[in-house]
C-alpha cells in the first residue's frame, strides 16, 4: 500500500479515494476487454445451440465492434461537453442490461441485439473512463500510474478473457460469458456514485454539433461494418469496394461540416501536437498487429493443434502476467525516461515475441511457446500504457474527452483491421496452396506476417517520435542556458 501511495498525491483527494477511483475506472477497463474475447470461446456452443451459419455467427462479434467502434469518438467528444460521471455511469447501465438480456437470450436475434447493445454501453465507457483518469490525476507520474493500472486492465482482459471463457464454457454454459458482467457492473456502479468525482457540465452544452455527430457515427458505423464483411466469405469485392466510397462520401462530408462549424464536434487544433497525432497512428498499427495475432494464435491452438477451449485458456494465461509484470515495470520506468522510448522499446519486445512464436514452427515445445507469450505481452502493455500517455499528454481539460476518444477509436478500427488482413491472408495461403502442401498450423503461422509488418512499421514511427522529443528537450535546455547567460 506504501508503494501505491507513494505515487498519489492529489489534494482534492484523499489518498485512499484516489486509489478507489483507479480501481473503479480500471474496473470497467477491465469489463470492456474482457467482453470482447470472452465471447469469443462461446462461440461454437452458440452456434451448435442456435444451429447459426458461419456467416450468422460472425455477427454475435460484428454487431458488438459495429456499435462500439462507431460512438468512441461521439460519446468521448459528449464526455467533454457534458457531466463525465453521469456519462459513465449511463454507460454502465447499458452494458448491464445488455448483458443480462444476451445471458437470458433464447433466440439468436436476442443475443444479436443485446451484443449491439454491449457495444453502446462499452462506447461510452471506455473513453469517460480514460478522460477520467487524466481530468483527475495530472500530468507526471501521478497520471502515469493511473495509466498504468488502467491500460493493464485491458491487457489483463484481453487475454484472462479467453481463460474464463473457456473455463464457464467448459463447467457451465456459454450464458455465463454474459451474465457474469452483471454483477461486475453493479459494484462498480454503487461504488462510482459514491467515489467518481462531479464535473462541471460545459458551456459547449447548448451548442452541441450533432451534425457533425451524426456524419462522424455513420462514417465510422459504415467502415468498420466493411471492414467485418472483408474476412466475410463469399462477400463480394464489388460490395465492399462500394461500402468504403459510400464511406469516404461521409467522411469527407464530415470534414467539410466541422471546418464550417463553430463549435465543431472535433476541433481540428488537438492536431497541431504533434505526438497527438503520431500516438494515435501508431496506436492504430500496434492494436492493429496485436488483435490480429491473439486472433491467430487462438485459431493456431484450437484448430491447428487441437486443443480444447479450456486448455487454450490456460495456455493465454502467461500473457495475462506478461501484462501485469509490464504494468508494474513500465510506471517505475517512466520515472527515469520518456515514454517515448518505453514506448519504443515495447514494440521491439512485442515484435521479437511475435516472431519467436512465427520460428517455433511445430510448436514442440507448449513451454517455450508460453515463454515467447509471455514477453509479447510485456511488450503490449508497455506499448498501451506509453500511447495513452501520449495521447492525453498536453491535451486542454475541455479536450481530454475528445483525445481519448481518438486514441480508443485509432485502437478499435486498428484491431478490426488488423484481424481482418490476417484472415484474408490466411484464406488466400488456403486457396494458393492447398491443404496437402500447407497444413492449418503452418497457415496460421505464416499469417503472423502481417504482424510483423505492422509492428515494425510502429517502430519506425515511435523511432521518429523519440528522436523528435529528444531534440525538443535538448533545445529547451539549450535555451534555458542561453537565458540563464545573459542574465
Amino acid at each position: 500500500m506504501k508503494t501505491v501511495q507513494s505515487f498519489i498525491n492529489i489534494k482534492s483527494y484523499s489518498k485512499y479515494q484516489s486509489i478507489l477511483i483507479i480501481i473503479i475506472l480500471s474496473l470497467a477497463q477491465l469489463m470492456i476487454s474482457l467482453d470482447f474475447s470472452i465471447v469469443n470461446v462461446a462461440l461454437p456452443s452458440i452456434q451448435a445451440q442456435f444451429h447459426l451459419t458461419p456467416t450468422n455467427l460472425q455477427w454475435v462479434v460484428s454487431a458488438y465492434a459495429l456499435t462500439f467502434g462507431s460512438f468512441l469518438l461521439l460519446c468521448g467528444r459528449a464526455s467533454d461537453i457534458f457531466n463525465r460521471k453521469r456519462i459513465f455511469l449511463i454507460g454502465l447501465i447499458v452494458f448491464s442490461t445488455a448483458s443480462l438480456m444476451g445471458g437470458l437470450a433464447q433466440s439468436p436475434a436476442i443475443i444479436f441485439i443485446s451484443r449491439a447493445l454491449q457495444g453502446l454501453g462499452a462506447a461510452m465507457l471506455a473513453p469517460t473512463a480514460l478522460s477520467l483518469i487524466t481530468t483527475t490525476f495530472p500530468e507526471g507520474n501521478q497520471r502515469n500510474f493511473a495509466l498504468s493500472i488502467f491500460t493493464a486492465m485491458a491487457a489483463i482482459g484481453f487475454t484472462a478473457g479467453v481463460t474464463l471463457g473457456g473455463i464457464l464454457t467448459q463447467f457451465l454454459t456459454w450464458h455465463w460469458v454474459f451474465l457474469i458482467n452483471v454483477p461486475l457492473c453493479i459494484f462498480t456502479f454503487i461504488i462510482g456514485i459514491l467515489i467518481i468525482p462531479n464535473t462541471i457540465k460545459n458551456h459547449l452544452k447548448a451548442s452541441f454539433d450533432v451534425t457533425g455527430a451524426a456524419l462522424i457515427a455513420t462514417t465510422l458505423l459504415i467502415l468498420i461494418y466493411a471492414i467485418t464483411q472483408i474476412s466475410t466469405p463469399g462477400e463480394s469485392i464489388y460490395e465492399i469496394i462500394i461500402l468504403f466510397g459510400i464511406c469516404l462520401v461521409f467522411a469527407v462530408s464530415f470534414l467539410f461540416v466541422e471546418h464550417r462549424a463553430d463549435k465543431p464536434l472535433v476541433p481540428f487544433d488537438i492536431f497541431r501536437q504533434r505526438n497527438i497525432i503520431l500516438s494515435d497512428v501508431i496506436m492504430f498499427l500496434a492494436f492493429g498487429a496485436i488483435a490480429g495475432f491473439v486472433f491467430l494464435i487462438t485459431l493456431l491452438l484450437q484448430e491447428g493443434l487441437g486443443y480444447s477451449a479450456l486448455q487454450t485458456g490456460l495456455i493465454f494465461i502467461p500473457a495475462g502476467i506478461g501484462a501485469i509484470t509490464g504494468s508494474i515495470l513500465t510506471p517505475r520506468i517512466l520515472k527515469r525516461i520518456d515514454f517515448s522510448k518505453i514506448m519504443l522499446l515495447g514494440l521491439i519486445i512485442l515484435c521479437l515475441g511475435i516472431i519467436g512464436i512465427a520460428k517455433i514452427g511445430t510448436f514442440d515445445s507448449i513451454i517455450i511457446f508460453m515463454i515467447m507469450y509471455y514477453f509479447a505481452f510485456v511488450g503490449t502493455s508497455s506499448v498501451m500504457i506509453s500511447l495513452n500517455i501520449a495521447g492525453t499528454t498536453g491535451v486542454e481539460v475541455r479536450q481530454q474527452g475528445l483525445a481519448a476518444g481518438l486514441i480508443t477509436t485509432s485502437q478499435w478500427i486498428g484491431g478490426a483491421i488488423g484481424v481482418s488482413m490476417v484472415s484474408v491472408v490466411a484464406a488466400l495461403l488456403s486457396l494458393s496452396v492447398g491443404n496437402n502442401s500447407l497444413t492449418r498450423t503452418e497457415i496460421y503461422i505464416h499469417s503472423m506476417i502481417v504482424s510483423i509488418i505492422l509492428v515494425i512499421i510502429a517502430i519506425l514511427l515511435a523511432l521518429y517520435l523519440t528522436l523528435r522529443r529528444s531534440s525538443k528537450k535538448n533545445e529547451n535546455k539549450l535555451n534555458f542556458f542561453n537565458q540563464y547567460i545573459k542574465q
